[in-house]
């Protein structure tokens, strides 16, 4: 027995559809994304920098130590430029037995540069590799 759906099928006209995406619109609303993202990230690793350089200084939080050269001062409001904004951090402190006030280097470094600039964000779009930062630029 003959397949009479096979003559129907065969009588239609074959449909195209064409569907228009608003890659621009999509590429205008990734870079605010991206760009959100990276200063999230960035904020995060600040301030695991920076607590590492207040426990290089102080020792570690709750452990005795005689030979301490700091104590610990709790945090201070501060900012910093990341991607071109300023954004606001809470920065730790550290207070010398002896001196007064000292300072992490890496707030300092973050401080007077902007880790976040855009050759650094597009090479991370890019994938480049930060392992050698320098010499891609």
């Amino acid at each position: 027995m003959k397949s009479r759906m096979k003559s129907a099928l065969r009588a239609l006209p074959t449909a195209q559809v064409q569907i228009s995406l608003p890659v621009q619109g999509v590429l205008r609303d990734v870079r605010p994304a991206f760009l959100g993202l990276c200063i999230d990230a960035g904020q995060k690793v600040l301030a695991a920098l920076m607590e590492s350089d207040r426990v290089a200084l102080c020792g570690a939080s709750g452990v005795p130590n005689a030979q301490r050269r700091a104590v610990r001062g709790g945090t201070t409001a501060s900012q910093v430029v990341l991607g071109g904004q300023r954004i606001a951090v809470r920065r730790p402190r550290a207070r010398s037995l002896t001196q007064g006030e000292l300072s992490l280097p890496s707030f300092e470094w973050a401080a007077h540069s902007d880790p976040l600039d855009a050759a650094t964000m597009a090479a991370m779009a890019a994938g480049v590799s930060t392992r050698r930062y320098a010499s891609t630029q």
